[in-house]
């Protein structure tokens, strides 16, 4: 292979990293057009080739950070097979 060649491993741990950057991103999605978070809370982003909005609050990226952790983990171990988000109303209990 010559210098200018590039190689492309595709690693157990780069696979969870882009499934877990992307629920990140997924789940910041439902929240804004869902309304659940004021729009001002949002910053766009570029991403995918697509602009997204992300989170500001910062108690809101605390629970998250610390949920897409857990999750990396789950998926590096094997012992997640499938995620689902599921958003509910707290006071009617409504999805």
């Amino acid at each position: 292979m010559s210098s200018t060649d590039t190689e492309t491993v595709i690693t157990l741990k780069g696979s969870v990293d882009i499934v877990t950057e992307f629920f990140f991103t997924a789940i910041n999605s439902i929240l804004y057009q869902r309304g659940i978070y004021e729009p001002a809370s949002f910053r766009r982003v570029d991403k995918y080739g697509l602009t997204v909005l992300l989170s500001t609050d910062e108690g809101l990226l605390s629970y998250l950070n610390n949920v897409m952790k857990q999750m990396n983990s789950w998926l590096l171990d094997g012992s997640v097979q499938k995620l689902v988000v599921v958003v509910t109303g707290i006071d009617s209990g409504e999805t």
